[in-house]
């Protein structure tokens, strides 16, 4: 009885969600439009005339964030292809996608850095393999389980109960 008296007395925040500002996010949303309408089929009216409500993950920190740091990569991408004398103007491109570790829920998604040139959304469309993304992970366990920056790594084969692992490039030096 006393908590919810308590809780009765609490004076609720809330915050008054605006229309869709479709420039603040919009490969977030082109995404949640894309999934909805995998969904229920094609959206056309449902969605612009009926009100549908959709409830996403959206951090809008997040994406203000994320929007903020692909608008600051831009100009240095630029740069770079202004330095390396490339015919295609803005060939360079970057995108960012934020996930709650948590929950694996999306929370900022930027999938290029102008959306009104192109729609095509680098964070879910490129089929990329890992490679380098890897290494920061591989480097962290090593150092959070001791190794050290300069310590050297043997890579010649190994037995674990009685599987032998061999590198199948023979260049590759015994140490990297």
């Amino acid at each position: 009885p006393d908590q919810l008296k308590k809780l009765l007395k609490t004076k609720l925040k809330f915050k008054v969600s605006d229309p869709v500002d479709t420039d603040f996010a919009p490969y977030y949303l082109a995404w949640v439009r894309e999934l909805v309408s995998d969904l229920i089929g094609d959206l056309g009216r449902e969605l612009n005339d009926n009100g549908l409500r959709i409830y996403t993950t959206l951090d809008y920190d997040m994406q203000a964030a994320a929007n903020k740091a692909i608008a600051t990569s831009a100009p240095k991408l630029r740069a770079i292809e202004k330095r390396l004398k490339l015919e295609d103007k803005d060939s360079i491109e970057s995108a960012l996608l934020s996930v709650d570790r948590r929950t694996g829920a999306v929370v900022a998604m930027v999938g290029g850095t102008d959306f009104a040139r192109t729609q095509y959304n680098r964070t879910i469309a490129s089929l990329r393999s890992p490679g380098s993304a890897f290494k920061s992970v591989v480097y962290a366990s090593a150092l959070a389980n001791g190794l050290k920056l300069d310590d050297l790594v043997e890579t010649t084969p190994k037995h674990v109960d009685g599987f032998e692992w061999n590198e199948q490039h023979e260049e590759v030096p015994p140490f990297m």
